[in-house]
């Protein structure tokens, strides 16, 4: 019986120091764990900052509309059928689309399109 007990007793003893080196491993393996967390989240807050820096601001210039990009908008502002397009340079030396769109009720209005801004002004002719 005291062979049983002694040997249970260096049994929980060696489990109990196992334990100990499982725990410091597990602490170790924590540790590592946020150490990458922390990386990881470093990389992605570069990442975000990179693109705010890269994405264009209201202060910056936005590239000219197309033809097709002007004709896509008119036809957002007057649905209807295009039958005929302009482009027109102002006194500024800005560039404007100009169509002529039969509506779908029948009447014939000028769209405006200005190039740089994107900007429409319709009138019924």
């Amino acid at each position: 019986m005291r062979y049983v007990l002694n040997t249970l007793a260096v049994s929980v003893a060696l489990l109990g120091l196992s334990a100990c080196n499982t725990i410091q491993g597990l602490g170790e393996d924590l540790e590592a764990g946020g150490r990458a967390v922390a990386r990881s989240a470093a990389e992605v807050q570069a990442d975000i900052q990179q693109r705010e820096q890269a994405a264009p601001t209201a202060q910056q210039p936005t590239a000219p509309l197309t033809s097709l990009q002007a004709r896509a908008r008119a036809l957002s502002v007057q649905p209807g059928a295009i039958d005929s397009e302009d482009t027109i340079t102002d006194a500024q030396g800005g560039t404007h689309y100009v169509f002529r769109i039969r509506g779908e009720d029948g009447a014939v209005y000028a769209v405006d399109i200005d190039a740089g801004s994107g900007a429409a002004t319709q009138a019924r002719l």
